[in-house]
């Protein structure tokens, strides 16, 4: 009987291929799966514990490699996966793989990536322009040599960037949206199995947060009628209402007949016009964020402006050769009938007007944040009302930009509201 459990026994070592067959040490060896590999064999030994890759080649014939360290053994499993006949020991224990030897560029991945997206044009022609400007120096960079120190000095430089002028070259919103771009680069890397992980991961990103707005950045409603009334009796209007409604320039551009109603001084804002970085000009029937189609009621002046414009300049079919989906009802428009360029009504427009007026220069889209300056200086309506007016997606985004203009002053006045209520409660409990 005890011949038979002994050949028993033997069987068994002899299927598992164990080098020391001896009875009594059987149970100490194993032969299983680790780190998720099948076929990755974890052996103890006399000799300490070594770890065997097995797998087919292309040929299908069997092959193994065996390692002293797991991390070697999972690598090299890893690169076979990718070339079933590759098997450079060496290779394998420096981290390299054969997608990696071969040199995939950053380029190669941006190619593969920009390919396979779906998202919107505005969006896609952002990231296409950084990677052609700010990701310029790391274009023909193979992806496995990129670690976080290359890409911290990548950043250091994109910072010390100089203008011929002197200044900065690139804000740090731009630095941190190029950083934004390499990261989903190499995230599809790793989906291409040419790098096993993100070194973009450990490198601290730019901060991208909305600089705070000053009293430097926006004007008073005495400035705002300087500029006004030195600006073409055709776009007046247009500025008066971003002025007076704290809409966006891209919103105003969107009105149409259908979504103003200028005898009740309100306007519906929420579609709006974009423009490509090759010129052509659009209208996209959502907002930039989800909060952005809301009604907007004028002040005042900003309604008699928008009476005066309809009266004088009555709404025309389009004839802009570039446009797309364009409403025939569009309000604003150049005298030959197209949708407004940006450019044109900075430099054509807005900028000699201020110059003519004698007033600091501003940024023509700083006239919302003129408008949100107002609303909160003046505390007629709380954080969440300004949101709403603003179309924030959140009264955090309202605050962290404005907080400069919510006035304190009246703190000790709150106190004694907040003594009073205390006190009215006490009394009748």
């Amino acid at each position: 009987m005890l011949h038979l459990v002994r050949a028993t026994l033997d069987l068994a070592n002899r299927s598992n291929r164990l080098p020391n067959r001896q009875f009594g040490s059987w149970h100490k060896r194993r032969n299983v799966a680790i780190l998720g590999h099948m076929s990755i064999q974890e052996r103890p030994g006399k000799r300490g514990t070594s770890y065997r890759v097995a797998w087919r080649d292309s040929a299908n014939v069997q092959r193994t490699a065996t390692f002293r360290l797991r991390r070697d053994a999972a690598r090299f499993d890893a690169a076979r996966k990718l070339d079933p006949d590759w098997t450079d020991r060496d290779d394998a224990q420096k981290g390299e793989t054969p997608t990696r030897k071969g040199g995939l560029t950053v380029a190669d991945v941006w190619k593969r990536l920009d390919e396979s997206r779906d998202v919107g044009a505005s969006r896609t022609a952002t990231d296409r322009s950084l990677f052609r400007i700010q990701l310029a120096p790391l274009h023909d960079v193979p992806v496995a040599a990129l670690d976080a120190l290359v890409i911290r000095k990548w950043i250091k430089d994109m910072r010390a960037a100089k203008r011929p002028d002197g200044r900065r070259r690139w804000k740090d919103s731009t630095v941190g949206c190029a950083y934004g771009t390499l990261h989903k680069i190499l995230s599809a890397a790793i989906e291409l199995k040419a790098i096993t992980y993100n070194p973009a991961a450990t490198v601290d990103a730019p901060d991208t947060s909305r600089p705070q707005i000053t009293d430097d950045d926006v004007y008073t409603p005495a400035e705002v009628e300087l500029v006004l009334a030195e600006i073409p009796p055709r776009y007046r209007a247009l500025f008066g209402v971003m002025a007076y409604s704290g809409a966006r320039l891209s919103e105003v551009l969107g009105l149409t007949l259908a979504t103003v109603d200028a005898d009740a001084g309100w306007i519906r804002v929420g579609v709006q016009t974009t423009e490509d970085v090759d010129g052509r000009r659009r209208v996209k029937p959502d907002g930039k964020t989800r909060n952005a189609k809301r009604p907007i009621y004028l002040i005042q002046n900003g309604a008699e402006l928008l009476r005066e414009h309809l009266a004088a300049y009555p709404v025309a079919p389009t004839t802009d050769p570039v446009a797309e989906g364009c409403d025939a009802g569009l309000i604003f428009r150049t005298e030959s009938g197209a949708i407004p360029n940006r450019s044109n009504l900075r430099q054509r427009v807005w900028n000699p007007a201020v110059e003519r007026a004698g007033v600091r220069h501003i940024h023509m889209k700083n006239l919302r944040h003129t408008h949100a300056s107002w609303l909160y200086g003046s505390q007629t309506m709380d954080p969440l009302e300004v949101a709403a007016r603003l179309g924030h997606g959140r009264p955090s985004v309202s605050l962290d930009t404005y907080a400069r203009f919510i006035d304190r002053e009246d703190a000790g006045l709150a106190v004694g509201r907040l003594d009073a209520f205390l006190d009215a409660w006490k009394s009748n409990a």
